[in-house]
């Protein structure tokens, strides 16, 4: 194990150039006017249009119809990033275009430096640049951080959930900080892939539950705070859905209930991500 502090200035600041290498490398197709290739894509840029125009940020609409089968953060990144670059809700396929995918960039980069940091903090820098380089040159997550669509968010929130994890677990003193970043990341996760983060967070907490040596009672303490943090996360949106949109509650679960029923088919939305996302989390 690295001796270097996991919030080491030299640390942070190559980690932080990898992460932004990787976001101006993700960038360039964007500027170029790379299109919307998927449908996936097309839906959050519409249901993105619609919450520009409407102001609605509570009830995602497609077509003026609440769309709860997917969480809600896929949509609020594609808006917020159509606010930044000035849109006003009017028709402008190009923008919402860039609205949607621009999220993917960043998120992809944002994983890139999470690795760095993580593995420069655990076993020294050069292997934190070695696997933040290695993260960020994958065709997988290069595809991905070219798309509109919220795998590539996925997989950074699922990245930030098992170094936080890794750490409340392995760490010879676990504190808050750890507890506190593994709720945050958990949090984001639902709220952008619903239950797929406790699929593939599941095993791995419950092979270090066992395996564990030391101060058990209290790791597990803390990832249950983790696990509160990001109930809490849910709170307020599920309160505004319902009061916003009376039985909207329902609609969700619903939605969740479909998504659950299709989980296990193939289909042409890159089923493998998954896959992906459950052997780096493994790993």
């Amino acid at each position: 194990m690295s001796d270097v502090h996991f919030f080491d200035l030299q640390n942070l600041r190559r980690a932080g150039l990898l992460g932004l290498g990787a976001f101006a490398i993700y960038l360039v197709p964007l500027l170029l006017g790379h299109p919307l290739a998927e449908t996936p894509e097309t839906r959050i840029a519409v249901v993105a249009r619609e919450m520009c125009q409407s102001g609605n940020w509570t009830v995602p609409t497609l077509g003026g119809k609440p769309r709860l089968i997917k969480p809600p953060l896929p949509y609020w990144m594609a808006a917020f990033s159509a606010k930044l670059m000035g849109s006003d809700g009017a028709l402008d396929p190009a923008l919402f275009a860039k609205a949607a995918q621009l999220p993917s960039a960043f998120l992809a980069a944002l994983a890139v430096f999470i690795v760095a940091l993580f593995a420069g903090a655990e076993f020294g820098r050069i292997h934190g640049l070695m696997a933040g380089a290695m993260l960020a040159t994958s065709y997988e997550v290069f595809h991905f951080a070219l798309l509109g669509y919220c795998d590539i968010g996925l997989m950074c929130f699922c990245t930030g959930m098992f170094c936080c994890a890794a750490r409340l677990w392995s760490a010879l003193r676990p504190g808050f900080l750890a507890a506190l970043g593994f709720g945050i990341f958990l949090g984001l996760g639902i709220l952008q892939k619903w239950f797929v983060p406790f699929m593939v967070l599941g095993l791995p907490l419950l092979v270090e539950f066992f395996l564990c040596k030391t101060d058990r009672l209290k790791r597990t303490l803390l990832t249950g705070v983790g696990f509160l943090i990001a109930g809490l996360m849910l709170v307020p949106w599920l309160w505004l859905l319902e009061r916003r949109l009376p039985g909207g509650l329902k609609l969700m679960y619903d939605g969740i209930r479909e998504c659950s029923s299709a989980i296990g088919h193939i289909h042409k939305d890159r089923w493998y991500m998954y896959v992906y996302v459950l052997l780096g989390g493994l790993l």
